[in-house]
C-alpha cells in the first residue's frame, strides 16, 4: 500500500518521464524531445474512462451498522466504472449490542456521509423496518420499490449490479412484488457462510434469514455471492487505514473516526478492521478493461444450493448456476480505494 508523500512523489517522478522522454534515452545522453504543454504534476481527479461506466450499480447496504458498509459506499460513489443509481439503507441487527440499527437511521447516516463528501444527485431510499416473518410476505418500501423502478428502466443498456452488504430484505421484498425483475439485475451479496456446510453466524443472512431463503430458495435472480471466508480476507491494518484517510481532509477523517468509533464502542481488540463490504465495489465497479464480469476474483459456479431454515446448506443440483467467490483481489481494491479518495480530498 502507498503513503500519501510516496503517492505524490511517484506521481510526480511518472509526470516528468513522460514530459522529458524515457529514462534510458536521458541516460544515454539522447536529446530530450521537445515536451508537450504540461499540465499539474499531480492530477487533480481520479483518472475515469472516457468511454463511461460499465454498469449502473445501486448500493443497497445497513449503513446505520458496521461502518464497513460506509467505506464501501464512499468508496462506491467515487469509482467512475459504475454509475451509482441510488443507495437503499436498510435496517441492522446487532448480535452482542441492545438496539438495533432502523432503516431510517442508516438512511440518516447516508445522506451525512454524502454531505461530508460533497457528493451531490444520488438518491438514497429508506428500507424496511422489520425482517420478512414468512417467505411470501414481502416488506413494501421506498427501498424495495427503487430496486424495482431501477430494474425496469428501458432509458439505458447498462447493466444493472444490485450490491448488498447487508440482509436481503429489501431484494426480497422486491423480488415479490414484483417478480418480473428477476432477470433484470444481478445480486452481488456479502453474506452467507462458508461452503458446504453453511450455517447460522454469518451476520447479513442471519439478519434476516427468511429473506435470504426466499432469495436462493424462490427466485431465479442471478446472484454472485462473497461469503463469509472470503470477504473476511478484505483485511486493512488500522495504522494503513489511517495513514491512508487521514491526508484526505474531512471525507477521510470522517471514516477513520466511524471505524475507531465503533473499535471503541464494542471495546473490540486488534490492529487490523474487516472492510467486507468493498468487495462490492471490486466486483461491480473495478472491472478490468478486457474482462468486465467480475473477474477481480476467483469464482466457481454451481447450482444454487438449498438454504435451510438454520442457513445450513443443501445440494440441490437443479438449482440455478449462480457464481460463489473464493478469493477476492484486496490489493487492487484497497489501493484503488486510497488513490481516490486521495486524488479528491488531499490537499496539495
Amino acid at each position: 500500500m502507498v503513503d500519501r508523500r510516496t503517492f505524490l512523489q511517484v506521481a510526480g517522478v511518472a509526470s516528468g518521464v513522460i514530459a522529458g522522454g524515457t529514462l534510458s534515452a536521458t541516460a544515454a545522453g539522447a536529446a530530450a524531445p521537445t515536451p508537450a504543454a504540461a499540465g499539474p504534476l499531480v492530477p487533480t481527479s481520479a483518472w475515469k474512462n472516457p468511454n463511461g461506466p460499465v454498469a449502473r450499480v445501486l448500493v443497497v447496504n445497513d449503513n446505520g451498522g458496521d461502518p464497513d458498509g460506509l467505506v464501501s459506499t464512499a468508496h462506491a460513489v467515487l469509482s467512475s466504472g459504475g454509475q451509482v443509481v441510488g443507495i437503499v439503507a436498510s435496517r441492522k441487527v446487532y448480535r452482542f449490542a441492545p438496539n438495533p440499527t432502523s432503516a431510517d437511521q442508516a438512511k440518516a447516516k447516508t445522506d451525512e456521509l454524502l454531505k461530508v463528501m460533497g457528493i451531490k444527485g444520488i438518491k438514497t431510499y429508506a428500507g424496511s423496518m422489520d425482517a420478512m416473518t414468512a417467505v411470501d410476505a414481502p416488506k413494501d418500501s421506498a427501498g424495495a420499490r427503487a430496486i424495482i423502478a431501477e430494474a425496469n428502466r428501458t432509458d439505458t443498456t447498462l447493466p444493472l449490479y444490485v450490491t448488498v452488504g447487508g440482509a436481503l430484505t429489501d431484494v426480497a421484498s422486491a423480488l415479490q412484488l414484483d417478480p418480473s425483475i428477476a432477470g433484470k439485475f444481478t445480486l452481488i451479496w456479502i453474506g452467507g457462510a462458508a461452503y458446504p456446510a453453511g450455517g447460522a453466524g454469518e451476520t447479513n443472512s442471519s439478519d434476516d434469514p427468511i429473506a435470504a431463503q426466499s432469495v436462493f430458495n424462490n427466485s431465479t435472480v442471478h446472484i454472485w455471492q462473497v461469503p463469509i471466508d472470503v470477504y473476511s480476507q478484505a483485511l486493512v491494518g488500522m495504522s494503513e487505514f489511517q495513514l491512508a484517510m487521514l491526508p484526505c481532509g474531512k471525507a477521510g477523517g470522517y471514516l477513520f473516526n466511524e471505524i475507531t468509533a465503533r473499535i471503541g464502542l464494542f471495546r473490540l481488540k486488534g490492529d487490523s478492521y474487516c472492510m467486507g463490504d468493498n468487495p462490492l465495489v471490486l466486483l461491480s465497479a473495478q472491472n478490468q478493461v478486457y474482462d468486465n464480469a467480475g473477474s477481480n476474483g476467483k469464482f466457481v459456479v454451481r447450482p444454487a444450493p438449498t438454504l435451510n431454515a438454520d442457513l445450513t446448506y443443501t445440494d440441490n443440483p437443479a438449482g440455478r448456476p449462480i457464481r460463489v467467490y473464493t478469493s477476492i483481489d484486496t490489493h487492487l481494491m484497497f489501493n484503488d480505494f486510497y488513490a481516490k479518495m486521495l486524488l479528491k480530498y488531499a490537499k496539495r
